[in-house]
């Protein structure tokens, strides 16, 4: 049992009887030092627990109340006890256990598709970090084996990487009170086939939809629906991509001139990347036509000019590598107007960036009863 509490006064005395632990508090009645910090001692009874939990530990602290008697009902200088995970669930009281990578069986146990690549193991390292959910299982076939811990360089886990998706859904499923969400965005072509299993074995899902054709979105949508079964399906999970976006339709508003350019790896990502692609599709959306005032919309300098695409309505992207700059992914537009000009950038400097748009999805998931396609629908 660790030492760790909520009560700084253990100093005092430490005794272990019988696998408990207990502290000798020679002060006035109760737990002064844990009475401030969260409010977890009160007045009453003598052997009646405190209402709340103090979450800055793993065991509970215990009090006899007013008259200064402990839980074993001892007269005079009041007794706090430490009970162990287990003896306190045996005695029918509530436990908090906090800090990143703890275990409850009220945390979000999440299951990563195709763990082994850069996407998969950062998906681990943030739910393991993350507060309310924990890493429940793994599936990728080139890697299958290892800890997943290990494969996402974190401590063991204590938990191997199957080849079998339906083994790990089925082990999920069994615990009929636990919240199951399988996140897939690799983009390996497997969200499909990831999404009908989680939805067939009753868990929530949250995939990238990149690769995902309109008749299988389409498809998908009808067998979320009529599961009753939540779903985030989105092209991306960053952020920033998603407001800058919304910013770019905003600013079509007012600005007729526009720039889009965009810094990628080819070796990694397609010529032009689908990101900058939706961005033009949102501002075709507006119904106007762009780049009227000059012969050609504005182009900018050819430094490691890729591709330049024609992607209508006036629109032009210019695809440029990253030069071996410390970016995975840059887009920045530019609007220009009568004597002023508005400039949008967004960069992903690692996979890391798309992490706080995925946290997201997978708390929300937990509510919807059906799928929803795009990170704005959940922001």
């Amino acid at each position: 049992m660790g030492s760790r509490t909520c009560c700084p006064a253990l100093s005092r005395e430490h005794f272990l009887i019988h696998g408990v632990l207990r502290h000798q508090h020679h002060g006035q009645a109760g737990c002064a030092p844990c009475r401030p910090a969260r409010s977890v001692l009160r007045a009453g009874p003598p052997w009646q627990p405190a209402p709340t939990v103090c979450c800055t530990s793993t065991v509970r602290c215990l009090t006899g109340g007013a008259q200064g008697r402990g839980e074993v009902g001892q007269k005079g200088p009041s007794t706090v006890v430490l009970h162990s995970r287990d003896q306190v669930r045996q005695r029918g009281t509530i436990v908090c256990r906090a800090g990143a990578g703890a275990t409850s069986r009220n945390n979000i146990k999440v299951v990563v598709v195709g763990v082994g690549s850069e996407i998969g193991r950062e998906v681990v390292r943030a739910v393991n970090k993350a507060r309310g959910m924990e890493v429940a299982g793994a599936v990728d076939p080139s890697c299958a084996g290892q800890d997943i811990g290990e494969v996402a360089g974190l401590e063991p886990l204590e938990l191997p990487v199957l080849n079998d998706i339906i083994m790990v859904l089925s082990s999920i499923s069994q615990a009929r009170d636990d919240l199951g969400v399988v996140v897939d965005i690799g983009g390996g072509g497997t969200a499909y086939e990831t999404v009908r299993q989680a939805t067939a074995f009753g868990l929530r899902s949250v995939v990238g939809a990149q690769d995902l054709t309109p008749k299988q979105l389409s498809t998908l949508i009808d067998f979320c629906e009529k599961s009753s079964m939540g779903c985030v399906a989105a092209p991306s999970f960053s952020i920033g991509e998603v407001l800058l976006q919304q910013a770019a339709v905003n600013a079509g508003f007012y600005y007729g001139e526009v720039d889009l350019e965009e810094r990628l790896d080819p070796a990694q990502q397609e010529v032009p990347s689908a990101s900058v692609l939706r961005t033009a599709e949102a501002l075709k959306g507006l119904g106007r036509e762009f780049n009227t005032a000059a012969e050609d919309a504005p182009l900018g300098p050819d430094d490691g000019l890729l591709q330049r695409t024609d992607a209508g309505e006036g629109l032009v992207i210019a695809s440029r590598s990253t030069g071996g700059a410390d970016m995975r992914y840059s887009q920045h537009l530019r609007f220009e107007g009568a004597g002023e000009s508005l400039e949008v950038r967004h960069t992903v400097h690692s996979a890391r960036g798309y992490m706080a748009g995925l946290l997201l999805a997978i708390r929300k998931v937990a509510r919807l009863r059906s799928m929803v396609y795009g990170l704005e629908k959940i922001l």
